[in-house]
């Protein structure tokens, strides 16, 4: 956890390094590679570089404790709730005429290549997705919440998560004033869904799971803003793209039901004590 004094330090940290990239990407000047398989990218390594900084400070102090709980049946259950997402999206976009099945040709291949791909990035995404997850849910999250309490604590690191992607904002080359609002509505909900589910849970591996999914599936069902695939679904509408407005709103409406959980659970242990 880190110390509050530091907190806005992390903050102003996290915020230079996104403008800093931001900048890089608009002018096409690439800061990600390869080394084998495992993919590098600068901006993610300079994340636990500055804890290991405010840890020789005396600042911060690391606890595993959300690297412990891995369940089989809820991981699944997250990998596979985008699924369930796409699903309500696509067949929304259908019924108002803004979505069309196109089955591609070589569809069998797709999905094999997609399906192996799957535990290949649960490897290789130790270097990106791992790292993330770490710092802006195992810390950041948990450090905010400590100290600020947990709907801010999910408000502000949720934010700081979508300002540090800006840089895959402004990389999308058709990028306009529609798309850059969806594309940070899009990082806004994935953090905000991540967050609360470690609140939660108090677990980084489902929000992980979450990810991997988002990282490997949707861009087979629905057209992507970053990657050209031959999808299940065609739409020129980016409402309904596997990163628009329409998927982005039903992962918000995941995170209140969640919290609804919560904070009935909540309720429901602190009768269960007056009672005691």
């Amino acid at each position: 956890m880190i110390e509050t004094s530091s907190l806005r330090l992390t903050s102003i940290y996290v915020l230079v390094l996104s403008f800093v990239f931001a900048i890089l990407s608009f002018f096409n000047i690439s800061y990600q590679f390869y080394i084998w398989e495992i993919f590098v990218d600068i901006k993610i390594v300079l994340l636990p570089l500055f804890l290991l900084f405010l840890r020789n400070e005396g600042k911060f102090r690391f606890s595993s404790v959300f690297l412990r709980k891995w369940d089989v049946k809820k991981n699944l259950f997250w990998f596979f709730i985008p699924l369930v997402l796409y699903i309500l999206t696509f067949v929304v976009g259908v019924l108002v005429g803004e979505v069309s099945v196109d089955i591609p040709e070589n569809a069998e291949t797709l999905i094999l290549a997609t399906i192996f791909d799957i535990p290949a990035i649960f490897v290789f995404s130790v270097t990106s997705i791992f790292i993330e997850e770490i710092f802006f849910r195992a810390v950041l999250v948990n450090s905010f919440e400590k100290h600020y309490g947990k709907i801010k604590a999910i408000v502000i690191t949720s934010v700081l998560f979508a300002f540090f992607n800006l840089s895959e904002v402004v990389s999308y080359e058709a990028r306009s004033l529609l798309t850059v609002s969806l594309l940070v509505i899009y990082f806004l909900s994935v953090g905000t869904i991540t967050s609360v589910l470690v609140l939660k849970y108090h677990t980084i591996w489902l929000g992980y799971s979450f990810r991997i999914f988002l990282a490997t599936v949707p861009m087979l069902i629905l057209p992507s803003f970053f990657v050209d695939s031959d999808s299940f679904f065609k739409t020129k509408n980016f409402l309904f793209f596997s990163e628009g407005l329409f998927f982005s709103l039903l992962v918000l409406c995941v995170c209140i039901i969640v919290m609804f959980k919560v904070n009935r659970n909540v309720a429901d242990n602190n009768s269960g004590q007056l009672i005691a």
